[in-house]
């Protein structure tokens, strides 16, 4: 049986309904505390924009969000794929 993917694309707003909104999609992994793929390829895999997404996420109960580099000098498509197996939940930055 192939696992469900939960995709998550748009960005933090900052607001109590966009709060809301990323809680409800983690809450439909399945999992107390899922983990996030962060997909960053608009921002050239910036690290800086992607800690930009992370606290909104862990607010809404993400375990943890980790980069999958498929951008820029770093983009190493092995990682990406572990990274994107390994989650829970992708999101996709725009």
């Amino acid at each position: 049986m192939r696992r469900k993917m939960y995709l998550l694309a748009g960005g933090p707003g900052g607001s109590r309904r966009t709060a809301e909104q990323l809680k409800a999609a983690l809450q439909e992994c399945g999992t107390a505390h899922p983990s996030i793929a962060y997909i960053g390829t608009a921002s050239d895999d910036d690290r800086a924009f992607m800690n930009w997404f992370v606290r909104p996420l862990a607010k809404a109960g993400a375990s943890a969000v980790t980069l999958a580099p498929l951008a820029g000098r770093h983009a190493d498509e092995a990682k990406a794929a572990a990274v994107l197996r390994s989650s829970d939940a992708v999101f996709i930055s725009g």
